[in-house]
């Protein structure tokens, strides 16, 4: 959870996991997710986190309105957002 933008990327346990770099939250980290009996419906949602937020379309629509965004306080979640 502390590289890049994994924490605005990443809902812990809904579309990934996010760890706190240590040994043991990695090794506890691993058990939950293979133990959760919906490890595929969080594979699901991080696809569409990529495919309906994170997509290059979208980053290339956003790039032409942040400015206006920014300073009328209209970012939202995804690329040029606070991420």
């Amino acid at each position: 959870k502390k590289v890049g933008a994994a924490p605005y990327l990443i809902e812990h346990g809904k579309n990934g996991y996010l760890y706190d770099g240590t040994e043991t939250a990695l090794y506890e980290t691993i058990k939950e997710a293979i133990s959760n009996p919906l490890i595929a419906e969080v594979a699901k949602a991080a696809y569409q986190s990529m495919a309906n937020v994170w997509n290059p379309k979208d980053c290339a629509s956003r790039f032409v309105t942040f400015k206006d965004d920014c300073h009328n306080n209209r970012l939202k979640n995804g690329p040029f957002s606070k991420a």
